[in-house]
């Protein structure tokens, strides 16, 4: 998912890309379902980053898109709404990638986490994006921390325990939006970010975060071995029922739950136990590609 700001009839609101469908409930406006299946990824992707300083919004299906910030610098309080949406509870963890501690943002500017580096008014702002001279006006740029403060909360709220972030201090909110020295590679630049990031991945707090997030990971991805959804993912198997005499019966499944389905229905008069089910399951379990398991 991404998020967007969007502008329809002078009414500002979020607006949420999403890769996957959902329930209507879930969807905030009704242009969301719409959008995000007929819309090109270089579309979503400039109507994510369209910030008015440097890019014109991009006009998709009646609808204005600019930067996400706009409406979300830290987004992850709308991740986790939309996970407790979806599934009605929390995620086993949840890792918060940030892009260089900042000063909060001064009442004076507005900006998306450190804009006023730039000294941007809002008049300087709306001279730069005469396209939006009434809607910027009104329009709040968010503060990254203070987002931030929320989600901690949100996952405090619903219990969610492994929540991290990963922000490197130093001067990396200093550096403006649009540079990029020298202009042909930027390469002063990249060294810039690149040794201030390195040099918070080096503190012990950096590591000990880092730590802990890979031990959970390991332990999500243990347990995951286990559900028939991650062989379905992981290996490349299919099922067959043994029960079916005719090959041009046999039912040839790539999920297990699909065989299983079979199973219940087709040969329901066998009256078979679960356990008579899942050796049946078992038999019908074949690689389709090599078998790494099988001997010479």
């Amino acid at each position: 998912m991404a998020v967007s700001s969007c502008v329809k009839d002078d009414v500002e609101f979020e607006h949420i890309w999403r890769s996957y469908e959902v329930p209507a409930r879930v969807s905030l406006n009704s242009n969301e379902a719409h959008t995000s299946k007929t819309t090109n990824i270089w579309q979503v992707a400039l109507a994510t980053f369209a910030h008015p300083l440097y890019f014109d919004p991009i006009e998709i299906s009646g609808y204005k898109f600019l930067d996400g910030g706009l409406a979300a610098s830290n987004p992850s309080y709308i991740a986790l709404r939309e996970i407790l949406s979806l599934h009605s509870k929390a995620p086993a963890a949840f890792i918060n990638l940030g892009t260089g501690l900042n000063r909060p943002v001064s009442s004076d500017y507005i900006g998306i986490g450190t804009i006023t580096n730039h000294g941007a008014s809002r008049a300087s702002l709306l001279r730069s994006s005469p396209h939006f001279p009434r809607t910027l006006t009104e329009w709040h740029f968010t503060n990254t921390e203070w987002e931030t403060q929320q989600w901690l909360e949100q996952a405090a709220r619903i219990g969610l325990e492994q929540a991290y972030r990963l922000d490197a201090e130093g001067d990396l909110y200093k550096i403006p939006f649009d540079d990029w020295c020298p202009t042909g590679t930027g390469q002063k630049t990249i060294q810039k970010i690149t040794e201030i990031t390195n040099h918070y991945l080096d503190t012990d707090t950096a590591r000990d975060t880092i730590d802990r997030i890979a031990n959970k990971a390991v332990r999500i991805r243990r347990s995951r071995t286990h559900t028939e959804r991650w062989e379905a993912f992981a290996i490349d198997l299919d099922y067959t029922c043994v029960l079916c005499l005719r090959p041009t019966l046999k039912p040839h499944c790539k999920y297990r739950a699909d065989l299983r389905a079979h199973l219940e229905k087709r040969h329901a008069d066998w009256h078979m136990t679960d356990e008579e089910i899942e050796k049946y399951l078992d038999a019908g379990r074949r690689y389709s590609g090599e078998d790494p398991l099988a001997t010479e």
